[in-house]
Order: C-alpha cells, then structure tokens, then sequence
C-alpha cells in the first residue's frame, strides 16, 4: 500500500545491516520531501535548499544544517575507501540491484514499489554540483574536476580518495539517474517527471542540472517562453532552443541576472541547461497559466501575438474525406473554455475543445463560418481581458500537432516534420513552391487543387509535406515563402507515430514515429542507441549507422531494437548523435505495447466497471465496482438472467422511413469574420518586418522579427553566423530516401486498441488524445468510443451530460458469433493473443484479421470452442457462447432507462430543431414545450435534450446523447427508426441514429462487424443478423 506520500517506503528487508537501515530511513525522508501527488507533472529538481532541508528534517527533530550533516552521516559510512579495487559506491550498487530485483517483482501494482535506494545520494551529488557552479563563478574555472573535491569533502570521504571517488561517480552514478528515472516514469509522472539531463560530461552535468535554475530562473525562463511563442507541439531539439535563448538575452530590454546569463556562455553548464529548459518549455506550454497578467504581456519584443489556424482530416456526415479548416489558441491563454469571436455583426461566443496537448480551437464547421472567410479575414478573439488578433497571409504554413491529427499554423517550417502549405492559386506562386519543395523537401509531396476535398475555392493546398534540408537560397528571397526555410540545426526528429497519452512522453512500438536526420552543415553524423537491460538492468548499445551527411532516415527495423515480425521491443531508448567523437544530442525515446512488464492499469485504478441491472441505466453506461458482482455485463460477457418482463413481438419494417437527409447536416455557415485592413498583407502581397531593438555586443547567431500586419516572423543572419549557415545543406538526391513507413493499413485500430490495452483505463483526456491521433474531431471521437464499445472492447461510465468521464479496456474474451466463429473481444497481450493462435493451430483452425483497414479485430474459424478453452491456461480469458442473442435476452426495453435519466431545467437560450422521427430528420423550432428530442446550440456547442409529457409540464428535460435521444423520440410514436432485408440479413438505422449502448453491442456481436455507412439511403447497416433477433430487438426499443 502507498503511505500519504503516494508511495510506498518504510520497507528495509534489502538492507544488510544497521548502516544501511540508518541511510534508507533518510532515503526515504528525502524521497518523501521531493516527491509525491502534489509534484503531479512537474519537473522535480533534487536540490537541497534551506527550505527543503528543513523540510526533510522536520521529521527527526533536525534544523537544516544538521539535516544536511547527519544526511551526508548516513551516506559516509557506506562508502568504501580502503583503497581496494571496489566502487566506492559498492554499497548503493547492491542496494540498486536488489531495489530493481524487487520492483520487478511488484510491477502489478505500482505503489508497492518504494522509491529506489539512491535518492538520497543523489541529492548530495547535485549540492556538490551546486558548490562547483558556485566555485566556477568565483575562479572562472570551467573544468569537470572542480566537482569531485567539494563532493569528496561533504561525504567525509577524504582527499586522498578523491581520484577513486571520481572513478565511481564516472562509472556508476548515470545507472543511479536511470533507476530514479524508471521509477518516476513507472507511476507516468504522477510523482512527478525526472528532471536530470545532460549532453557531454554525462557524470557531472546530471547533477549540475539539478541545481541551475531557481525560482528567479525559471520566472525569466518562462518569459522567454511567452515573449518568443515557443513551443514543442512540431518538435523542437534543445540545440534549436538555444538559437532563440542566445537571440532573446542579445534583445536590448531583457533584464536578466548576470548568474542566468553566466549560465549560457559557461559551456559547462549551458548543454544540461539547455535540456532541462526544452524539458521546462514541454511542461510550461501544457500547463495552466495562473496569472493572467502573464498572459496578457505576452511578446513583448516581437509585437502582439495572434490565433493560428488549424487543418484536420475529416468526414462529412456520409463519410467523404474533407480537409476541415478553424482556428486555435494555446491553452494556457485563456482560463476557460469560452471566447469571444469579432464577426461582421458583432461578437458571436464560441465554445472551444481541446486539441492535443497545448491548444483549444474550433473548426469551421462547428464555429459556422466558411473556410475562405478564415484564410481572408481579418480573425480577432477576446478571452477575458486578453485580445489575439490575425491578419490573413497568402501563404500560410501548417505543421502537425504531436498529440493530435490537427495541422497548426506555424511562422515556419519544422525540419523533418509532417506539414502542410496553403497557397493563393496564382500560378506563378504555386510555381515557386513547386521549386521550393523539389529542392528541399521529400518528393512525396500532393498537389490538392481549389474545390478538391473541401479546399477553400481560390486557394492550393500541399499535402504531405516534409522539408528536410536547407535548399537554394534564392528560391525563398521573397519574404511570403520565408517560411519554407527550416531552421536547421544538427539533430534527430522523431516526427509521426502514435504517442501514449500521459506526462512522460512514449511511443506505440506498432507505430513508431519516423526517425530523421538533419542538419545546417554537410559534416557527416552518426546515430548510437543506449538502453538497460529489462532484466538485469544492465546498460547496453549499438550502432545504428555509420557516418553520413545529412539528411537521412534512421530504420530500426532489422537492428537489436527491433522483434522478429519487425515492431519494436518496449522500453526506454536513448538515441545517440555524434559528430566524429563530439555527442551533438541525446534524445530520449520511449516504446511501449500491452506486452510490456510495467503495467498502468493500477495507476488510478478504483475498481472494474461493470453493467448491474440495479443500476436504472445499466443498458446505456456502465459503474464502476470494488468486487466484481455475481451476475454482471462486461464486454461481451453476460451472466445476467433473460429479462422477465414479456415484451410484443412486433413486424419490423422491410422499407426504410427516412431518406438522405444531407442538406441538413451541414448548417448555413452565416458568421463572416471583418475584411482585413487595406495595408494587410494579403492585400499588398509584402510584408513589413519589425527587429527588436539589439544590444551593441550582441553575439546571437540569428536575429527574429515579425511583419508588423501579418504576424510572419522572419529570420535573418546575426553578427557571428557563418557563411555556411544560410546556403544549401544536403543532397536533393537524398529526400528520395526519406518518408514516412505507415504500412499497409495506415487507418488501422489495431496500433490504437494495443496502447489502450496497455494503459488498461483512465480519464477522457487519455481517451481522446489516442482517439484524435486518428482524426481530430469531437464526432469522430464519439464515433471511435461507441464502436468500441460496441465491439465490447471498451466500457465507459457518463456524467449527466453523456459525456464519457472515464474508461476501462474489458478483460479479454473468446466470444462467439451466430455463425459459430469466434471473437477476440476485449483488451489482448501480445502473449495471451499468441497463446490462443499456437491453440487454434493445434486444432488446425484459421486466424483471420476482421476489417484491417479500421478495427482489425481477431477472429477464430473452424474451432471448436469447448476444445479450444480446455487448451489454454486457466484464468487466460472469458468464454462467452452465442454473444449476440443471449445479451439481448438479458435487456429490458429502453423505455426503462428514462427514469434513470437525469432531470433538469429545460435549457431555452440558443437555436433548437426538433427531431423527426418519421423520416429521422431535424426542424428548426420556437417551440420547445413539446415532448420529443431537441438539438440545442448555444455558443457553438451542441447538447440534446428529451422531453416527455410529464417533463414539459415540470418544465424539465433529461440530457441524453444523440443516437438515445433519437430511439427513445422514435419509440413515443411507435415507430422504431430500424429497417430490416431478411434476404441479406441486415439491419438498418438512419446514419447519425447508431443503437444505444447494450443494443448497438448485442447486435454487432451477432457478426463481429461494424455497422457501415450507405450513402445512398442514408443507413447505417448491421450485418448477420437473424429476422429472430431482428424482431426482438425492435420490441425491446419500442417496449
């Protein structure tokens, strides 16, 4: 169990004497002081202040130097100097190692596992690195000796030992950072996230990093942040990051202290400051701003700061692909949710969702506005005291945001990064980008012309754009394609892929990210990888290529990383870039699958959800239990009785009640955002760019500026830029070579169901984010989650709303269809599924993949399933016979959910439309005291609400989600909004109406298939189904 500090300490069986009891009891203090609920997502420095001295001393009675005394007391008699060849931190090696023996052993449930035994050291390391920083800006001496002299003298170790001790500190203490690492990204940053990096000098710039920024630090550092709009959301290495912090602290008016100055130009400190900056600007940018003000006095130097704009990959109601223009603003700008958009009739209030990890935006279609007037108009938005503005460009690029299928407009084109450009259709200009892109991009480049796929009329889209080397300069003189310049530095991108939802930052290991090289300089690069033996812990590397001049890609699969079918192997990898002997990056890359020993079900974990019928809603959502009940719904397992109450057969209509209703699924887009000013850049085609002022000794190799109507920031050669910098890098025959590896299924779930199987449940937010990497959209979304559940892979619980608040992958399951094959339902490892396809062999059935374009679902032909359970492990899986009809069995009629809907007052602000059952279509309404279903919009955000007779009376309405809403309206009628062809065997609801809950799950596990999408009568269609069940089903919605 985990103690009040969120894990679990006090546990000293690895320690072999009295000694290292003593050390562990401070462990476990100091670990108590840093760590915890409350460092949730922070970056956590272990440096040892006054204030936390006091802190860890309070629990023995101690004042802060005497906490540091019998702290470094503890560790002193540990040590070995006796002068043999041991470490001198023999001790603490074995403790490591017992320490990891033992968390492998606890990894089911995480706060078992206690913090591991080197904390404490570690803190004393970086007080050392804290007094060398101190001595190096008193002398000026830059060296990594000056470390092992005041670390020798706080562990009492002597001066004799001090060449021993260095030896050791070099040797052993990087396995100690590591094991810290593990253990905090184990419990995903929930007590807090590892805050030591380093580049060069590893030994000692991993303490050093510990102890460089202050609170006065981190207050200047996040001004940077804001002046400069930085963000990691297209990647950023700390190389990179370091252009802009040389060019800010160079601007005339940045008043920083000469310590933060000294910082950068020491070369010691600044390459672990650089890391634990890029690390400080990944958890700033995702965070909350808790001062407004901050907000408002953002960009100071580089003039005021704007909305950007956002593309996604959408449907349309009928499933065609459409490229979905809106607009976005970084998260931490705007306190709530809600901002205030200047249209031509004045502010029209908009409701905003989240995108990825740093942005709320809308989109077009859901903020009623038309897609030119957002690439033409001049875009202003108020949140609270705080007013961004935009000015349109004819070029405007878009770069992918890393937890999300949204593009977002950027100032410039992030080097190996999956982009998009939206130009004017002049030919001369989509001429330029054409040679552009030709000489210095991947030639997998798409041309979408104006009118193609929702492109705006008068405009050209490039798709699938990755600029990958710094082409011919004369081809960008023109300050509109300034933004097809990356700016280059040497480094490994990690672009693409599908990332894990959580505060460390992880990979699927079914879909990796694609891994790039580039470069501002032709000096051949070489790529390492370094990762610790799952088992023994053990540091190990290899060479991923030789020497080459950049651009170019990195593939893993045929190296040690890599398995037998090609998918990589989870775990935690650091990939090595060198310039001959020189280390340029080091860029931590984390895999995961379901198969991986460290399980995340226990974190958060409170309880199995569950379908009970003594819940009023149990067919619609689930509850979440202690102890699984004796008689329950889980996925599709049912061990529930057949629901008693008779309910009349009734015929089942062979015609389809309602037609395309299309026209109305896509409202008049009426909000037209104010034309731009006559001086806008759209209108002169030039732009005015505004420099900072500069500090006389300014010695920062790029200068920034920004058009003073556009936004556009441009860059431009400081003082010591060299030549080389700013001309051609790389071959054109190189981009060839470089693209991303989707596979043969780039839609594919399977990717998706794997990371949720690893996760085991969670919040929404996991859910969403790992939902919007297939398509960003609040529907898609909601349409991925009810497939899922229907599929019995997923259960969700509700708030009053319908808003899916948390969820849980189902305990897996071999469930079995009407036709006698069986699917692989619910959450399956890699090893279970493996289990069950070596059994299926051995009965000489077939594995087949259900659907491997969408949710590749596992299915088992000609096997008998009494025979097949009986050879695989007891306890492996459920067994569920005849899924389908045996769930519908246990189902009451949906007329017993109303009651267990939540009443409240009828909501009469926004425009309603009334559903139509007769022919499944909505009208717009004044009336709102009738029963029925109605749509409400009310500032851009769309809520349903059903009314029955008795509730119009009450004035009240009960929130239910759109497909419930449309049955139960459909049923006060007595008409079922369901068709049925005996012939084909296929049920059919209009599109936009999917079976709620337990039905949609009952029916789909009739074949295993998803309902599809018939354009041409507006139907969604379940396959396999018998004119039995047919008829059942449509009296249970009538009953």
């Amino acid at each position: 169990m985990a103690d009040a500090a969120g894990f679990h300490t006090g546990d000293h069986a690895m320690a072999s004497g009295p000694r290292e009891v003593e050390y562990l009891r401070w462990n476990d203090a100091v670990a108590r002081a840093f760590f915890g609920p409350r460092r949730a997502g922070e970056l956590v420095h272990l440096d040892l202040d006054e204030k936390m001295l006091e802190q860890i001393g309070s629990e023995f009675g101690l004042d802060g130097p005497a906490t540091l005394r019998a702290l470094a007391d503890s560790v002193t008699p540990l040590l070995v100097t006796d002068g043999s060849r041991r470490s001198v931190f023999d001790a603490f090696n074995k403790l490591t190692e017992a320490w990891y023996r033992t968390s492998r052993r606890q990894l089911e449930d995480l706060t078992r596992i206690g913090p591991p035994p080197i904390v404490a050291l570690l803190a004393l390391f970086a007080l050392a690195g804290r007094h060398m920083s101190a001595l190096a800006a008193r002398t000026g001496k830059k060296s990594v000796s000056t470390f092992y002299l005041p670390l020798a003298v706080l562990l009492q170790a002597g001066q004799d030992n001090v060449k021993a001790l260095e030896t050791s500190v070099r040797k052993d203490s990087e396995t100690y950072w590591d094991a810290l690492r593990y253990w905090l990204e184990a419990f995903d940053g929930q007590l807090g996230l590892p805050s030591a990096y380093a580049v060069n000098h590893r030994p000692v710039g991993l303490a050093l990093s510990q102890t460089l920024f202050g609170p006065s630090e981190l207050r200047h550092l996040h001004q940077m942040f804001e002046d400069l709009e930085l963000t990691t959301a297209q990647g950023m290495s700390a190389a990179e990051l370091g252009i802009y912090i040389d060019f800010w602290l160079d601007i005339a008016d940045t008043d920083v202290s000469k310590s933060l100055r000294s910082i950068w130009t020491n070369p010691l400190t600044r390459d672990p400051a650089l890391q634990v900056a890029l690390a400080q600007l990944d958890a700033w940018e995702s965070a909350p701003d808790d001062d407004a003000a901050a907000a408002a006095r953002g960009t100071r130097h580089l003039g005021s700061r704007s909305p950007g704009l956002s593309l996604t990959d959408g449907t349309d109601y009928v499933g065609n692909p459409i490229y979905e223009l809106g607009f976005v603003v970084p998260k931490r700008l705007v306190p709530g949710r809600e901002v205030d958009l200047a249209t031509t009739v004045g502010p029209r209030t908009m409701f905003l969702s989240y995108i990825g990890d740093a942005f709320l935006g809308i989109s077009a279609y859901n903020a009623r506005m038309t897609s030119d007037t957002l690439l033409s108009g001049q875009l202003q938005i108020t949140a609270g005291e705080l007013t961004l503005t935009r000015n349109p460009r004819p070029v405007v690029v878009f770069a992918k945001d890393a937890y999300s299928d949204t593009f977002i407009s950027v100032d410039h084109v992030p080097a190996a990064w999956p982009c998009r450009i939206m130009v004017r259709n002049q030919p001369e200009w989509v001429d330029q980008i054409r040679a552009i892109l030709d000489d210095s991009a991947s030639p997998d480049y798409r041309v979408v012309g104006p009118g193609e796929n929702g492109v705006c009329e008068g405009w050209v889209l490039f798709d699938d754009v990755q600029v990958l080397r710094a082409g011919d300069p004369a081809l960008t003189v023109n300050d509109n394609f300034s933004a097809l310049v990356p700016r280059l530095v040497p480094a490994i991108t990690l672009s693409g892929g599908l990332r894990i939802p959580g505060d460390v930052d992880r990979f699927s290991a079914l879909r990796p990210p694609q891994l790039t090289v580039t470069s501002d300089s032709d000096d051949p690069l070489s790529v390492e990888c370094e990762w610790r033996n799952p088992h023994s812990f053990k540091l190990m590397s290899t060479k991923l290529t030789a020497p080459r001049v950049p651009p170019f890609q990195v593939s893993l699969g045929g190296t040690e990383l890599a398995r037998e079918d090609g998918h990589l192997k989870p775990n935690d990898y650091t990939l090595v870039l060198r310039s001959g002997r020189t280390v340029k990056q080091r860029l931590e890359f984390r895999v995961r699958d379901s198969s991986y020993y460290i399980t995340q079900r226990s974190l958060g974990y409170d309880g199995e959800m569950v379908h009970v019928a003594e819940e009023p809603l149990w067919p619609v959502t689930a509850v979440t239990r202690d102890e699984i009940p004796d008689e329950y719904v889980q996925g599709s397992f049912d061990n529930m009785d057949p629901h008693e109450a008779t309910v009349d057969e009734v015929p089942v209509p062979e015609v389809a009640g309602w037609e395309s209703a299309e026209g109305q699924m896509f409202p008049e887009r009426s909000n037209e955002l104010p034309e731009a000013p006559d001086v806008s850049c759209m209108v002169t085609g030039k732009h005015k760019v505004i420099l900072p002022p500069m500090d006389p000794k300014a010695k920062a190799p790029w200068v920034f500026g920004r058009c003073k109507f556009c936004g556009l920031t441009k860059r431009y050669p400081g003082r010591l830029t060299k030549l080389s910098a700013v001309g051609q890098t790389g071959s054109v025959e190189a981009l060839q070579f470089i693209g991303p590896d989707e596979g043969e299924y780039p839609g594919s779930w399977a990717p998706f169901k794997d990371i949720l199987t690893f996760l085991g449940g969670g919040k929404r937010s996991s859910l969403s984010i790992v939902a919007r990497q297939l398509e960003d959209s609040e529907r898609f979304e909601e349409w991925f989650v009810g497939h899922l559940q229907a599929l019995g892979f997923l259960e969700v619980i509700r708030d009053e709303n319908w808003t899916v608040r948390r969820w849980q992958v189902c305990s897996p399951a071999l469930t079995q269809l009407v036709d006698g094959s069986i699917l692989l339902t619910g959450g399956w490892k890699t090893d279970q599924e493996d289990a069950v396809t070596q059994a299926v062999g051995a009965q000489g059935g077939e594995v087949v993949v259900l659907s491997p374009e969408d949710h590749a679902t596992t299915m088992l032909q000609d096997v008998d399933l009494d025979a097949l359970s009986k050879l695989l492990p007891e306890g492996l899986c459920d067994v569920v016979y005849d899924a389908g009809p045996v769930m519908l069995d246990t189902l009451p009629p949906l007329s017993s959910v109303v009651a267990g809907l939540p009443l409240k007052e009828m909501q009469y602000n926004g425009v309603a439309e009334r559903f139509v059952p007769a022919d499944a279509t909505w009208e717009a309404t004044d009336d709102r005291n009738q029963a029925g279903l109605y749509r409400i919009n009310h500032h851009h955000k769309t809520r349903y609400a059903y009314r029955t007779a008795e509730d119009v009376v009450s004035g009240h309405a009960r929130p239910v989600s759109s497909g419930l809403g449309k049955h139960l309206a459909a049923r006060d009628t007595g008409t079922a909004l369901v068709s049925y062809d005996p012939e084909l065997r296929l049920l059919s609801v209009p599109i936009g109406a999917a079976l709620p809950g337990l039905y949609a799950r009952a029916t789909v596990l009739c074949s295993g298939l998803l309902p599809t999408l018939v354009d041409e009568d507006f139907s969604l269609n379940y396959g396999d189904v018998s004119e039995e069940f047919a008829s059942a089903l449509v009296a249970k919605l009538l009953g």
